[in-house]
């Protein structure tokens, strides 16, 4: 099943690489990114710091940096 759409959220990225040029969109809003279906967190950047004021309760979060972690 391909994705509809896939977004990517990355602070530190000021260009797109070319391979990533329209195949995916890149986003600077942390609050857009949380409303996706699925959520990947592969780096625990500062500035995702307030994703857990959101309302995180769902199946599809995969958090391999510990981020949410209490």
């Amino acid at each position: 099943m391909p994705f509809k759409k896939i977004s990517i959220l990355e602070p530190n990225l000021k260009t797109i690489p070319k391979i990533f040029q329209n195949k995916v969109e890149f986003n600077e809003d942390l609050d857009a990114s949380l409303e996706s279906d699925i959520l990947l967190f592969l780096v625990a950047h500062s500035e995702f710091s307030r994703a857990k004021k959101f309302d995180l309760s769902r199946d599809s979060i995969l958090d391999t940096c510990g981020l949410l972690e209490d």
